[in-house]
C-alpha cells in the first residue's frame, strides 16, 4: 500500500476555465500542482509499483466544503502524474471521506493493487 499526503485538492469545478481557443487550467490548479509536487518532494514512494486495476482512499478534513466527491479527479491526476497508479481509467473502487484527524490544509490518500 502507498500512503501519500497532498495539499487538500481544489473542487472538479475550479479545475478549468474556458478560453478562447478551448479549456485550459485554471490558476488555482496549477498552484496547486506546484504545491502538491512541494508535498511529493519531502516524501517517499515507489513508481510503477501497481500496473492495473486500484483501489484509492482519499481522507479529508472534517470541515471541507463542498461535495466530496469533487475532490477525488485532482488528486488521480496528480497519482498518474508522477507515476503511483498508470492511469484514472484502472479505478476498480474509491473512497472518499472526511477524517477529523485530517489537517484542515491536507488530505491523505492510499493506493493499492486491486
Amino acid at each position: 500500500m502507498i500512503v501519500l499526503v497532498l495539499p487538500l485538492p481544489p473542487s472538479v469545478n475550479n479545475l478549468f476555465v474556458n478560453g478562447k481557443r478551448g479549456r485550459f487550467k485554471s490558476q488555482k490548479y496549477k498552484d496547486w500542482e506546484a504545491d502538491a509536487g512541494m508535498y511529493l518532494m519531502q516524501q517517499r514512494f515507489p513508481k510503477g509499483e501497481i500496473t492495473g486495476p486500484y483501489v484509492m482512499e482519499i481522507k479529508l478534513p472534517m470541515k471541507v466544503k463542498g461535495d466530496i466527491s469533487n475532490r477525488i479527479k485532482a488528486a488521480e491526476d496528480c497519482l498518474v502524474g508522477i507515476g503511483v497508479i498508470p492511469d484514472d481509467r484502472h479505478a476498480h473502487r474509491i473512497t472518499v471521506m472526511r477524517d477529523d484527524q485530517v489537517p484542515a490544509e491536507d488530505c491523505y490518500i492510499s493506493v493499492e493493487q486491486a
